[in-house]
């Protein structure tokens, strides 16, 4: 949660346009981080190598990929979200992931594979990545 709040205060634009929620009963932990700024498709358009990328969606498919930045080619930099989404994947049984017009989602399947998906959706402004942590 702290890496992504981070991300929040460096990619958002705007340090006070995020927030970071959670609810915790036994058994279960989730928890939201989300700010209404700038999005993945814009922030990841920073950089020269990106400028091809045009929708949302092929966006947060690149940002959850190893080694996809902003910062792409500046080795003392973020390394993108794929740390993060790991940690979260081994822990969670739903990630969902959002920006402007889509959302990635990764949900856990019996037997602990994970399935992922990307769909268009209603747009909003900024970034927002919810996680659902239950135990068995």
């Amino acid at each position: 949660m702290g890496e992504l709040r981070a991300n929040i205060l460096e990619h958002s634009e705007h340090e006070y346009s995020g927030y970071l929620v959670f609810d915790a009963t036994p058994n279960r932990f989730e928890f939201v981080v989300a700010d209404a700024r700038v999005g993945v498709l814009q922030s990841l358009g920073t950089h020269p190598h990106f400028a091809y990328v045009k929708d949302s969606g092929t966006a947060l498919e690149l940002a959850l990929s190893e080694g996809v930045s902003r910062f792409y080619d500046d080795k003392d930099r973020g390394r993108g979200f794929r740390p993060i989404f790991i940690g979260l994947a081994n822990a969670s049984n739903h990630l969902r992931f959002r920006s402007a017009d889509h959302s990635r989602e990764i949900v856990r399947r019996h037997g602990g594979h994970l399935q992922a998906t990307t769909h268009q959706r209603a747009s909003l402004k900024g970034f927002l990545c919810s996680a659902l942590c239950e135990a068995p």
